[in-house]
């Protein structure tokens, strides 16, 4: 496929991907990040699969997020689960189906017990390994279906053929700007003898 070909088919897919993917609702997450947060490798790895990530700082926004949109999964991450546990009320109000996960620094028996009892997923500590509470996270999202996983897989890897070849392309650039001086400069050199000659 040409250049031009490949570009028009990226083009394409991005535009699948925006209209079509993000507006699948069942494959959006709702995470409140703290700062610095520990769900950067969760959320990179669920975005390259096609996970839709809506992103807020403040509960408010949790709140505003979940009275319009129903999403499948809630990341709450918070300096202790006792500090949240007002805001999960409002979020199972507001959904009882949803599943709600928690990172924590500090978590004690009372506060579990509550968000028990509001039917919390999962709670994991700030210190826990990514890759555990990546699979934790994993195991209550639906799967993506087959055509958008390979939709991904083909956007990321016609982004690296499009960075390539950009870099290429900028690598061309300046070997024709090199080329181009190198040949004024012969000119330069054959006719200034042929100027002294004549006078």
């Amino acid at each position: 496929m040409s250049i031009t070909g490949r570009l028009c088919t990226l083009h394409a897919i991005i535009f699948y991907r925006i209209h079509v993917v993000n507006m699948n609702l069942a494959h959006s997450i709702l995470v409140l990040k703290a700062a610095p947060s520990r769900l950067d490798y969760a959320l990179n790895d669920l975005t390259k699969a096609g996970y839709t990530i809506v992103t807020t700082c403040t509960a408010g926004e949790v709140v505003e997020q979940a009275a319009t949109t129903r999403f499948p999964l809630v990341l709450v991450e918070a300096e202790s689960l006792a500090s949240v546990v007002e805001l999960i009320g409002v979020l199972r109000r507001a959904d009882a189906l949803s599943s709600i996960v928690v990172v924590t620094q500090n978590m004690d028996l009372n506060s579990i017990v509550h968000g028990i009892r509001l039917r919390i997923a999962d709670v994991f500590s700030s210190n826990d390994n990514d890759s555990v509470i990546l699979g934790r996270v994993r195991s209550l999202l639906p799967p993506m279906p087959i055509v958008v996983t390979q939709l991904n897989k083909q956007i990321n890897q016609l982004s690296e053929e499009k960075q390539a070849l950009e870099v290429r392309l900028h690598a061309l650039a300046e070997e024709f700007e090199l080329w181009q001086k190198t040949v004024a400069g012969t000119v330069t050199d054959a006719i200034m003898p042929s100027m002294e000659g004549a006078a």
